[in-house]
């Protein structure tokens, strides 16, 4: 939990207004918008695996998207999956695997922005489904979901 209002926040980072009552997730939509969140849902942060090593101990050691770094017997997890974290402790709670039929948020390129079901992985090319048809993303700009992002204006 950061207080420093110069803090900088990312993709998938909480911002919570204590006086005003309310959260927000930090993502994206085609519009730029953020997005409110119930209480019950500000009690863990989706983290996508970006990179996965051996360390010393025979540990695996997962590189996370914000910079994080988790420690353990992680061997199911493969890199672009999503991880739920627990706040503010930051313990494992959940997997979002990388696969046909999960939802998805895509981070970058011409349809940053758009969320869908992920359809089809041929190599570092990415299909998915959703937002009025199909449209395609490169793998590292894919972000596995537990469920749609919803925008409520």
């Amino acid at each position: 939990m950061r207080t420093d209002h110069r803090f900088p926040v990312g993709l998938m980072d909480l911002v919570s207004l204590p006086s005003l009552g309310t959260s927000y997730l930090i993502s994206m939509d085609r519009n730029g918008r953020l997005i409110p969140l119930p209480a019950e849902e500000t009690s863990f942060k989706l983290c996508r695996v970006t990179g996965k090593r051996m360390v010393k101990g025979g540990k695996i050691q997962l590189s996370l998207h914000d910079g994080k770094t988790v420690l353990g017997d992680y061997n199911e997890v493969k890199v672009g999956d999503t991880l739920k974290l627990s706040l503010p402790d930051y313990r494992v709670v959940g997997r979002i695997p990388f696969q046909p039929g999960v939802w998805a948020l895509v981070t970058g390129g011409k349809n940053v922005g758009k969320v869908g079901r992920i359809a089809k992985v041929e190599g570092r090319e990415v299909e998915l489904e959703g937002d009025g048809g199909r449209f395609q993303a490169p793998f590292d700009y894919v972000f596995p979901l537990d469920k749609p992002l919803e925008v409520k204006a």
